[in-house]
């Protein structure tokens, strides 16, 4: 693939020397004006083969590896419960397999090189799509998103898959005045903007404090630390080794 171009910047997941940090970086560039986050939930289960087949032939993939690919994904079948019974597929990225990550890459390389309006990028991390808008206007940022909100709706359709209008989420980055009447349209449901949003492990407020991520993280963080002591006996506690593994848990939980 990188030999053929590569893939859009825009994805940072499935990418080595990517990661989620970078993915949050690039939410914001600290310019004043309004900035709002749209999130958009897609799904792995859904991707026609037939379509990712297609994209590698576009992107100049060479036959041999195409062939190949198309061999791997022929004549699969979902065994249900324990009777034995089979269902022929023709979709689905197998999330756990080595393969399929990059096939998700190939399929949604090309929501993320659409033509966004200006003032618009698209960040996409695995399935998650988010849309960033910025404007100095309030209104003509909702349009601007409402916009680019459908583009992502018409390419899903295209591709035979569907956007869950429930699931996706909105959020005011940095807003300078009142928030009245705004929202934002996925199909035809009205997402509202939240004062927070968990995106990519990482609970984003409209403040742009992260206060709601650091009370969360330390609530949880507490709740570890009190079972872990729990553990712990009051008479001739952990050695030094025991108590630097009970350290490593408390600091993963944050």
């Amino acid at each position: 693939m990188e030999e053929k171009g590569g893939l859009s910047d825009a994805q940072y997941g499935f990418w080595k020397g990517r990661s989620i940090v970078q993915a949050g970086q690039n939410q914001d560039d600290g310019h004043g004006g309004w900035t709002s986050m749209v999130d958009v939930q897609n799904a792995l289960n859904s991707v026609n083969w037939d379509i990712i087949l297609q994209e590698m032939n576009e992107k100049g993939v060479s036959i041999y590896l195409k062939e190949l690919i198309s061999e791997y994904l022929r004549d699969r079948q979902i065994e249900i419960g324990r009777g034995g019974n089979k269902l022929s597929i023709s979709a689905y990225v197998p999330q756990g397999s080595v393969l399929g990550p990059t096939l998700w890459n190939i399929f949604s390389d090309g929501v993320l090189r659409l033509g966004w309006p200006r003032g618009m990028i698209a960040i996409g991390f695995a399935d998650d799509l988010a849309l960033v808008v910025k404007s100095n206007d309030c209104n003509e940022l909702m349009n601007k998103a409402n916009v680019g909100l459908e583009m992502v709706t018409r390419w899903m359709e295209e591709n035979r898959l569907q956007v869950a209008p429930n699931k996706s989420e909105a959020i005011f980055l940095k807003s300078y005045g009142y928030l009245r009447n705004l929202h934002f349209r996925v199909v035809n449901v009205h997402v509202l903007p939240t004062k927070a949003v968990k995106y990519l492990g990482v609970t984003w407020d409209s403040h742009g404090t992260f206060g709601n991520h650091v009370t969360l993280v330390a609530r949880k963080t507490e709740e570890k630390i009190g079972k872990l002591a729990s553990l712990v006996p009051n008479i001739k506690g952990p050695d030094s080794g025991k108590r630097k593994v009970i350290c490593g848990v408390a600091y993963s939980g944050a």
